[in-house]
């Protein structure tokens, strides 16, 4: 595995951490994408065009793999989006791990407000 894991960043022509640093902007593009999807199958109005842009955004990176910095910008609002729906994780873990007590619910809904009022304020979820 060791070997197998060298040999793709030699291929890659990346360090390691140059590595990590692609493949998790990858992943959380595509994580915004699909919010993205998600957001405006519920609100038609919202992120009209915001997971095309970011599929193309990541066909850009595969083709310039050196272009990730001009890519994060051109990507920041989902991906801030993103991490708005993080920070909001371990309030819901709080409703999975109390369900009986009022107050995890309470607070779910006040850190669902967090993401919510980012999205009212940016629809199309642009660059910020």
């Amino acid at each position: 595995m060791l070997m197998r894991c060298k040999s793709h960043l030699v291929e890659a022509r990346e360090t390691y951490f140059e590595h990590m640093q692609f493949a998790v902007t990858v992943g959380l593009m595509l994580v915004a994408a699909g919010l993205a999807c998600i957001i405006h199958g519920i609100f038609p109005g919202c992120c009209t065009r915001t997971a095309s842009r970011t599929v193309g955004e990541l066909t850009r990176l595969f083709r310039e793999r050196d272009a990730l910095a001009l890519v994060l910008t051109e990507t920041s609002g989902s991906l801030t989006f993103v991490g708005l729906i993080a920070l909001t994780l371990p309030a819901w873990a709080m409703i999975v791990l109390a369900p009986a007590f009022p107050l995890p619910a309470a607070l779910a809904t006040l850190a669902l407000a967090i993401p919510a009022t980012y999205l009212w304020t940016n629809p199309q979820l642009d660059p910020v």
